[in-house]
């Protein structure tokens, strides 16, 4: 909880300190390590979170449908395997949730199948109202994605044609 708390105050030195110790007392801990490997992977230690998420996969198999693949499918996405980016991204649990959207958009936008990502981007608007480019980027700094893992998240959501309404109002 600790590591947590300090991820998303942008605290990340204290945040290493605090997830190494959750990982040494809990090290077969599925949950724990899945939680961790998804923060220390948007953080850009995408290697160690990755094999964090595995670990946890191998320990918790039963759980591990869903967001314990978050790991997998930002990584995919980030080297340019889109085909396997959605694969992960199917597997989580809950495709009628905010994330999903924000996730299918530019895998979407990378594939050229702008209808789909045009459909995750009506139910986007419709749970969040007004959602811009800039929210976009606010959302993968939340998660103190690099800013270079963020360029190439916002180039798949420019490809998938969803700002296009933005840049023309009353369209």
């Amino acid at each position: 909880v600790a590591a947590t708390a300090y991820f998303f105050n942008k605290q990340l030195d204290l945040f290493e300190r605090e997830a190494q110790q959750a990982m040494a007392l809990a090290p077969f801990d599925g949950e724990i390590l899945a939680t961790l490997g998804h923060l220390i992977a948007s953080s850009g230690q995408w290697q160690r979170g990755v094999g964090l998420a595995k670990k946890a996969n191998e320990l918790n198999a039963d759980a591990a449908a869903g967001w314990y693949h978050a790991a997998m499918y930002y990584d995919y996405y980030l080297q340019g395997d889109y085909e396997h980016a959605l694969e992960f991204r199917r597997l989580h649990l809950d495709q009628q949730a905010i994330h999903a959207y924000i996730e299918y958009i530019p895998i979407y936008g990378q594939l050229g199948r702008k209808q789909e990502a045009q459909e995750n981007w009506r139910k986007l608007l419709a749970d969040v109202p007004g959602w811009t480019a800039e929210s976009f980027k606010d959302w993968y700094h939340l998660w103190n994605m690099r800013d270079e893992d963020i360029a190439k998240l916002m180039d798949g959501v420019t490809k998938s044609g969803v700002l296009e309404a933005e840049a023309k109002p009353g369209q």
